[in-house]
């Protein structure tokens, strides 16, 4: 069973799903044995939506004719492959739907959340023996899609895509997607509407008292972090590279482990083990972090969170997959007419982003011109699923899914940790800053506006602040 469930509306994508479905099955009746057409079935529930507006009535009809058509063109003696339920679903009817689907399809053209992905996450079984858990095909334009990151992602105008990920989902084993499906379920399930509420109610009492200063005391993080590595408990360690570990250089490439860092770094190396775990994330791209950091027992995420190289490995996986880069040929030329107006300024281009640096400019003239740009781009992309990120020293564009706070909570959900620390520099770390996870020490490195609760004032006095609280009494 492939499952379907959205309001009758067009911003869920309906009529671009039916298009992967149709070649979905084309591919099937082509290339599998006849019996598997009978095996296949596909449940649209279409919840009733604004009935009396005349567009919402021909995206229904559509929608229907398309489906009758479909099922003309691939029914069997046994099964037509797509059963359309338009009305409302009990939450026991729709909760065991849920329960049994293998594959469900959540592919809106555009969603603030869409709590359907999240519903079907939390009916899923993954410890009971017998019972296996469904794969879930998520459209990276839905906001749980920045939460789900085990989902399937894809871009739902892509209609081979959608196709080939159905087909994936149900040709999956079943320790795959157990093992996708264990940490998604066990986010929903331990960040539901409860804690949301009282997050943010703590988050806007915090923001009451104006006189209050936001940020605490660094002893306060420096004795929590100490206590907790003394006491051997579960320690994660997320570190930013340039600017947090390491002071900022004119050249990029003149930035590598300085003795002072090395030292650090043999340090959090001697204490990395069962109960701490140290990651190095980096707007650096792969080769850069594999030859000044890859002989440390770390993980190293790259390119704000496109790659990651887990401790103990020599191989990088990449976490933007399925994201869409064909925004970078037009952005490109913007960066570059920059680049020629700006002395002192260039363009680097990674997988996952385009980066126009500035750190070689004068430093006004500079500072203005990247002002300006950032302020084009949030223009000129507004319409494109991507970031603009206005760093120490860059402005950069990269996809929405691709950012440290996502990977990070991609590394959070694989296992529990009694104390989280995170520390970072600029614009790019505070996805990190924003988990507003439990246990979590945030600590911002220099100067500006930040979500972090700690501020050291250099990547000298953190490296310091890091050996006091790890180095042995």
């Amino acid at each position: 069973m492939v499952l379907s469930v959205e309001r009758m509306d067009y911003t869920k994508g309906i009529p671009e799903r039916l298009d992967a479905i149709d070649l979905f099955l084309a591919d099937l009746k082509q290339r599998g044995p006849k019996e598997q057409m009978d095996t296949v079935k596909f449940i649209f529930v279409s919840v009733p939506s604004r009935e009396g507006v005349e567009q919402y009535q021909s995206l229904r009809e559509e929608v229907e004719g398309r489906i009758g058509r479909l099922n003309g063109k691939y029914a069997t003696l046994h099964n037509s492959p797509i059963k359309f339920i338009h009305g409302s679903v009990s939450p026991a009817e729709l909760a065991a739907l849920y329960a049994m689907a293998r594959v469900c399809i959540v592919t809106p053209l555009i969603d603030g959340m869409n709590l359907v992905a999240k519903e079907y996450v939390a009916c899923q079984r993954t410890t009971d023996g017998d019972e296996e858990p469904g794969v879930l095909i998520l459209s990276e334009f839905a906001g749980a899609a920045e939460e789900l990151f085990n989902a399937v992602i894809v871009n739902p105008f892509d209609a081979q895509a959608v196709a080939h990920a159905i087909g994936e989902g149900l040709s999956m084993s079943a320790e795959e997607r157990r093992t996708r499906m264990e940490p998604m379920r066990q986010r929903v399930i331990e960040y539901d509407a409860q804690w949301w509420a009282s997050s943010f109610i703590h988050d806007l009492a915090s923001r009451e008292l104006a006189a209050e200063p936001r940020e605490s005391d660094p002893r306060q993080a420096l004795e929590q972090l100490r206590s907790a590595v003394a006491a051997k408990q579960r320690v994660a360690v997320f570190l930013d590279y340039d600017g947090t570990l390491r002071e900022i250089e004119l050249r990029p490439a003149a930035a590598y482990p300085t003795a002072p860092l090395r030292e650090l770094l043999d340090l959090l190396a001697q204490r990395a083990g069962d109960m701490l775990d140290v990651t190095i994330i980096s707007g650096r791209v792969q080769r850069e972090l594999d030859v000044w950091l890859g002989d440390r027992p770390f993980a190293l995420i790259a390119e704000h969170g496109a790659a990651l190289r887990r401790a103990g490995s020599t191989e990088w996986e990449r976490l933007d997959r399925n994201v869409n880069y064909l925004w970078k040929d037009p952005i490109r030329k913007v960066l570059k007419h920059y680049e020629a107006s700006t002395p002192g300024a260039w363009v680097e281009e990674k997988r996952s982003s385009l980066v126009w640096h500035y750190r070689a400019t004068d430093p006004e003239f500079g500072s203005w011109k990247a002002r300006q740009l950032a302020e084009e781009l949030a223009v000129i992309t507004s319409n494109d699923p991507v970031e603009i990120r206005h760093g120490r020293k860059i402005v950069e564009v990269t996809g929405t899914q691709v950012n440290k706070g996502a990977a990070v909570s991609r590394i959070l959900d694989e296992k529990r940790y009694d104390l989280i620390f995170c520390a970072g520099d600029d614009a790019t770390d505070e996805s990190m800053f924003r988990l507003s996870l439990k246990h979590q020490i945030t600590v911002k490195v220099g100067e500006g506006d930040s979500q972090a609760r700690y501020r050291l004032p250099n990547p000298q006095a953190l490296r310091q602040f890091l050996t006091d609280a790890l180095a042995p009494r």
